[in-house]
């Protein structure tokens, strides 16, 4: 299980970061501060996880 979290975590980020270069290099900077907020959304979910999985 911890596995594929893993995996789609490092997809997730993969996709933001891409995402993110792509809306600089069109000169989108909202596309960029959208993409900056999604990451931020997607650690504190995984942090929000990881103090879960301790607490069982």
């Amino acid at each position: 299980m911890k596995g594929l979290i893993l995996k789609v975590v490092g997809v997730w980020v993969a996709f933001i970061v891409i995402l993110g270069v792509f809306g600089a290099e069109i000169g989108i900077p909202e596309l960029a501060i959208w993409t900056v907020l999604l990451a931020l959304s997607n650690v504190a979910l995984v942090v929000q996880y990881r103090r879960a999985k301790q607490r069982s």
